[in-house]
C-alpha cells in the first residue's frame, strides 16, 4: 500500500519515496512518516484483526493510493467507488489470502496494473502493463490505484483486513472498525499493549535503556502470528478450511525462539501458550511431522517448558510426535542418518574458501550441538513419561556434542567425512 502525489510508475518499480528519519514515530499501535517526495503524511495503527491506515495529503487532482501483491501475485478486483479487494497467490498468507480494502470517501478516477505476462523479473521498460479505467486484473505484481481530489491537509483513511474469504474479511471490518475515528483507534491499540507490557515493570538504567527493554518486549509478542479466533475460519497445513475450536496460531520460529521467546510468553501469557501448543499439536497431526526450523526440532523446549512450569496439557499425546521427529529418517532432522551412525555430523571444505565457517555447508558442528540439545530435552520430557528406555536412548545421544568439542583448542570445530578436524582453524 503505497500513497503518491502526482507522477507514479507502477510496481515492481514502485514509486519511492525520501524521508527523514528524525520525523519518524513508532510505538505500540502506531507508526507515523512524512514522505517528502509526495507532501504526504502517514499514520497507521490497527486491531486484533484490521490495519487503519491514514493519509494527510497536499492540494493535488492526483492524490493517488496504489494497492498491489508482490511478485507472486494474485487478483484485484475495484468495487464501486470504496472498495478494493483481492485475492494474493503467495504461500505467506496463513491468516488468510482474502483482503478487502475500504477507502473513507470514493475515488475520483481508478485503474489497474500488472507486470507483462512472460517477463520472469518484471523489471525494466515496458514491462508493465497499466489500464486506466480497468476494474479487474490478475498477474505478478497485480495492483490498482485509485484517484482522489484532495485539498491542503485532507485527510484519506484506509481500513483493510484478510480472511479466508471475502466476506470474513469485510466482517472483521465490521466488527472492528465500523468507523473512521483514527484517534479512538490509536488510542484502544495503545491502551491494550499497556495492559501487557505493564504486566513488567523494571527501574534503574537510564531512560534509553529503559526505551530500549520495553522496544524488545514489545516485539517479542509478534510470533506466532494468530491466523483464527475460536469459532472462525482457517485453512489448516493440507489447505482444508476449518472452523477453529480455540484460538488458532501460525507456526513458531522454533529455532531461536526456543532459547528466550518461548520462555518470556510461558511466563507472561500461559493460556496463549496453550493455544499455541495446541496449534502446532493440531499442525504434526495435519502434517505428520511436528514444526521446525533450521537444523534441529526445537518444539521440544516449547513443551517441555510449559510442563515444567506447570501449564496443563496432553503432554503424553504431543511426544508421539516428537519423538517421531527425533528418530524418522524422513523427518526434519536432515541427518539423522548420519549421526546415528557417526556420532556427529560432517561438513565440507569448499574449494576455494577452505577457511570455516562455511554458510554453505551442511553446519555440521552447529547441527550436532543442536540435536544434542533437542536430544538432552527429550530424554527429560520421555522420563517425566515413564518412557525409560527412550530417555537412556535420548541421553546417550545427547552426548554427541563432544564429538565436535577440540579440547586441543577448547572449541566446538566442524570435521570432514574422514573424521578429520577442518583446517585452518581460527
Amino acid at each position: 500500500v503505497m500513497p503518491v502525489v502526482g507522477d507514479w510508475s507502477a510496481p515492481p518499480a514502485y514509486s519511492q519515496s525520501t524521508y527523514d528519519k528524525r520525523r519518524e514515530v513508532a510505538s505500540p499501535g502506531y507508526y507515523s512518516v512524512m514522505l517528502d517526495s509526495f507532501r504526504t503524511q502517514v499514520e497507521l495503527t490497527g486491531t486484533r484483526w484490521a490495519s487503519l491506515m491514514q493519509f494527510t495529503f497536499p492540494q493535488s487532482d492526483r492524490s493517488n493510493i496504489l494497492i498491489n501483491f508482490p511478485d507472486h501475485g494474485g487478483s484485484i478486483e475495484v468495487v464501486g467507488d470504496h472498495v478494493v479487494r483481492g485475492i494474493s497467490k503467495g504461500r505467506e498468507a496463513i491468516d488468510g489470502s482474502y483482503f478487502v480494502a475500504e477507502f473513507s470517501r470514493p475515488f475520483t478516477d481508478l485503474g489497474a496494473f500488472r507486470k507483462a505476462p512472460g517477463d520472469a523479473k518484471g523489471w525494466g521498460i515496458g514491462d508493465k502493463q497499466v489500464a486506466p479505467g480497468s476494474r479487474a486484473v490478475e498477474g505478478g505484481y497485480a495492483g490498482s490505484y485509485v484517484t482522489f481530489r484532495t485539498g491542503a491537509g485532507e485527510k484519506i483513511l484506509v481500513k483493510m483486513a484478510h480472511g479466508t474469504s471475502y466476506e470474513q474479511a469485510a466482517q472483521r471490518l465490521r466488527d472492528e472498525l465500523p468507523g473512521w475515528d483514527f484517534a479512538r483507534v490509536h488510542q484502544q491499540a495503545r491502551a491494550e499493549w499497556s495492559r501487557l507490557l505493564d504486566r513488567v515493570q523494571v527501574t534503574g538504567g537510564t531512560e534509553k535503556q529503559r526505551m530500549l527493554f520495553y522496544s524488545t518486549l514489545f516485539q517479542s509478542f509478534a510470533s506466532p502470528r494468530l491466523i483464527a479466533a475460536r469459532g472462525e475460519k482457517f485453512t489448516d497445513m493440507t489447505g482444508k478450511v476449518r472452523t477453529a475450536t480455540h484460538d488458532r496460531y501460525g507456526p513458531v520460529p522454533f529455532w531461536d525462539t526456543g532459547r528466550n521467546q518461548i520462555v518470556l510468553l510461558e511466563l507472561m501469557e500461559p493460556d496463549v501458550v496453550r493455544d499455541i501448543m495446541q496449534s502446532e499439536y493440531e499442525m504434526a497431526q495435519e502434517k505428520g511431522y511436528m514444526n521446525t526450523s533450521f537444523h534441529g526440532d526445537n518444539a521440544v523446549f516449547l513443551y517441555l517448558g510449559a510442563w515444567k512450569r506447570g501449564i496443563p496439557f496432553d503432554y503424553a499425546g504431543v511426544y508421539a510426535y516428537l519423538r517421531k521427529n527425533a528418530t524418522d529418517p524422513k523427518g526434519p532432522r536432515d541427518y539423522l542418518a548420519e549421526s546415528d551412525r557417526n556420532g556427529w555430523i560432517a561438513d565440507i571444505v569448499p574449494d576455494g574458501n577452505p577457511r570455516p565457517p562455511y554458510a554453505g555447508g551442511k553446519a555440521g558442528a552447529a547441527t550436532t550441538m543442536e540435536y544434542a540439545w533437542d536430544d538432552h530435552a527429550l530424554a527429560d520430557y520421555a522420563r517425566r513419561l515413564g518412557r525409560t528406555e527412550d530417555a537412556d536412548r535420548f541421553l546417550k545421544r545427547a552426548g554427541n556434542y563432544a564429538h565436535v568439542f577440540d579440547g586441543s583448542t577448547g572449541f566446538i570445530r566442524g570435521r570432514t567425512a574422514d573424521g578429520k578436524w577442518i583446517a585452518p582453524f581460527d
